[in-house]
C-alpha cells in the first residue's frame, strides 16, 4: 500500500521513542498519535457544499427578483392562482434569467415613458412607483355600461386628459399600502449574492477554479442585479386594484375618439390608445424579443381581459441611447460569461466541446438578431422587395405580407438552437459536478487577506 502523507502535521509519541512517558489519572499516553498546539479546521469543501451554495442563491434570486403584474380580481382562488404564477416565472427565473431581465428592463421603459407623460400633463408628483402600478394593470375601469377591465398608463392618461376620470388624491398612499415588498427577504438574498462573488473571487485570485455550475450561477446573479435595478420602484405582490368609476358610458368615449376607435378590440375596449408605430417605440418594443418568444400576439381566452399578462410590454415614444448599450451588451455579457469556462476542464472532450458550440451559438443568435432588428426596422422596403416582392412600410406590415413559412420556420429555427443551448448549459452544470479537478475541493483560505504577525 503507498505510503499517504497526511493532511496536517502530527507528532507522535511511542513507547520506544518516549519510555519516561508521564502518567495521568492512571493512564499512559503511549501509543497515541497526538497534535499539539492550535489546529484550524480543514480547508476543503465537499460536492454537497458545492450544491447548497448554489441552490441557496439561486432559489433565492429567482424567487425575490420577481415584481408581476396584478391578479384577475374575478379569480375565486386568486392566491393559489397568483402564487401559481409566481411559481412559473420562479422557474423561468431559474432556467431564462435573462428572459426575466429583458421583461423587467422594458417595463422599465415604459414606466419612465409614462412618468414622463404624466409630468408634461401636470402632474409633477407623479412618480416610477406610480407609473409602475399604472402599467401593471393597478387601475381598472368602470363604465356604466361596460363590465369593468383594467388599463395601463397610455389609457390612463388619455382617460384624464379628456375628464373621462380623475385620480384620487390619496393615489400614492394607496399604492404604498398595496405594496408587500419583503425588505428583509431582499436584503437575504443580497448578502448571499455578495457572498458567493466574494467565494467566486476568492478562488480566482487564489487560482482554485470554479465549476460550471457556480460560473452559471455567476451569470445568474447578474441577471438578478439587473433586474433588481429594473424593478427598484416596481410594487411588489400587489393582489388588488384601484378602481376609477366614470359616469361616461364606454360608447360614448368611444364615439367621441373617432375613426380611430371603430375597429374591433382584441383585449379591451381602448386598445386604439397607443403611439403611433415609429422607428423609436418598435425599436424599443423589438430589442429584447420577449412579446415574440411568449407569444403574446394571440388572442385572449376572454374579452375584456381581466387583468394585464406580466409579458406585456408598451411600446416607448423615445428612446435613449444608452438604453440601447444596455439592450445590446446585457445579453453579450451575459453569455460571455458563460465563455469563460472555454478553459475549464470538463469531465469529458465531447461535453468541453459542446459547451463551446453552446455558447458560440448563444452569441450568433443575438448578433443576429440585432442585425435583423435593424434591418427590419430601418430598411422595410428593401427587406419586403425582397422577401414579398412589394416594399413595406415598418416591421409589422412586412410580417401580414410576408410568406408563414418564411416567419415560422425563422422563429422556430432560432428559438430551438437557443432553448437546446440554454438547456445544455443548464445540465451540463449539473452534470459536470461529477467529475472536478482536485483544486476545486479547496476552499479559499481567508487568512491570506488578514493582516497577522
Amino acid at each position: 500500500m503507498a505510503n499517504c502523507t497526511p493532511m496536517f502535521p502530527v507528532t507522535k509519541t511511542h513507547p520506544m521513542a518516549a519510555p519516561n512517558e508521564p502518567i495521568h489519572g492512571g493512564s499512559s499516553t503511549s501509543g497515541l498519535d497526538l497534535v499539539h498546539g492550535w489546529v484550524g479546521s480543514p480547508n476543503i469543501r465537499g460536492t454537497a457544499d458545492i450544491v447548497k451554495s448554489c441552490v441557496v442563491t439561486l432559489g433565492l434570486c429567482s424567487w425575490s427578483v420577481l415584481c408581476l403584474n396584478v391578479p384577475d380580481p374575478t379569480d375565486t382562488v386568486r392566491r393559489c392562482g397568483f402564487l401559481r404564477v409566481k411559481l412559473w416565472w420562479t422557474m423561468v427565473a431559474l432556467v431564462f434569467p435573462e428572459v426575466v431581465t429583458g421583461v423587467a428592463g422594458e417595463q422599465w421603459r415604459a414606466a419612465t415613458q409614462c412618468k414622463e407623460d404624466f409630468v408634461a400633463m401636470g402632474f409633477a408628483d407623479w412618480s416610477m412607483r406610480m407609473a409602475f402600478f399604472a402599467n401593471m394593470g393597478g387601475f381598472m375601469l368602470k363604465a356604466p355600461d361596460f363590465p369593468e377591465f383594467p388599463i395601463n398608463g397610455q389609457q390612463l392618461a388619455y382617460l384624464i386628459q379628456r375628464k373621462y376620470v380623475a385620480l384620487p388624491d390619496s393615489i400614492d398612499s394607496a399604492i404604498r399600502d398595496k405594496n408587500k415588498a419583503d425588505g428583509f427577504a431582499r436584503m437575504v438574498t443580497v448578502v448571499q449574492m455578495v457572498w458567493f462573488m466574494l467565494q467566486c473571487l476568492g478562488r480566482a485570485f487564489q487560482s482554485l477554479g470554479l465549476s460550471t455550475l457556480e460560473l452559471t450561477v455567476v451569470a445568474n446573479i447578474f441577471g438578478t442585479i439587473c433586474s433588481f435595478a429594473f424593478w427598484a420602484h416596481k410594487p411588489l405582490d400587489v393582489e388588488s386594484h384601484v378602481v376609477l368609476t366614470t359616469t361616461t358610458p364606454m360608447a360614448t368615449i368611444l364615439v367621441e375618439a373617432g375613426d380611430v376607435a371603430c375597429k374591433p378590440y382584441s383585449r379591451t375596449p381602448l386598445d386604439f390608445v397607443k403611439p403611433a408605430r415609429t422607428r423609436p417605440n418598435l425599436t424599443t418594443t423589438c430589442w429584447l424579443g420577449v412579446q415574440t418568444m411568449f407569444n403574446a400576439e394571440r388572442d385572449p381566452p376572454g374579452r375584456p381581459i381581466r387583468s394585464i399578462g406580466n409579458t406585456e410590454t408598451l411600446p416607448a415614444g423615445s428612446y435613449h441611447k444608452w438604453d440601447v448599450c444596455f439592450f445590446v451588451l446585457f445579453p453579450l455579457l451575459f453569455f460571455g460569461l458563460h465563455g469563460v469556462a472555454w478553459w475549464f476542464t470538463f469531465p469529458t472532450p465531447v461535453e468541453a466541446l459542446l459547451w463551446k458550440i453552446a455558447t458560440v451559438s448563444l452569441l450568433s443568435i443575438n448578433v443576429l438578431h440585432y442585425g435583423l432588428v435593424y434591418t427590419y426596422i430601418y430598411h422595410p422596403k428593401e427587406i419586403g422587395m425582397a422577401v414579398a416582392g412589394r416594399p413595406t412600410r415598418d416591421i409589422w406590415e412586412f410580417y401580414e405580407v410576408a410568406p408563414r413559412w418564411l416567419i415560422y420556420s425563422s422563429h422556430w429555427f432560432g428559438m430551438l438552437i437557443y432553448m437546446f443551448a440554454r438547456l445544455y448549459i443548464l445540465v451540463e452544470g449539473w452534470s459536470g459536478l461529477r467529475s472536478l479537478q482536485s483544486r476545486l475541493y479547496r476552499s479559499v483560505d481567508w487568512s491570506n487577506y488578514i493582516p497577522h504577525y
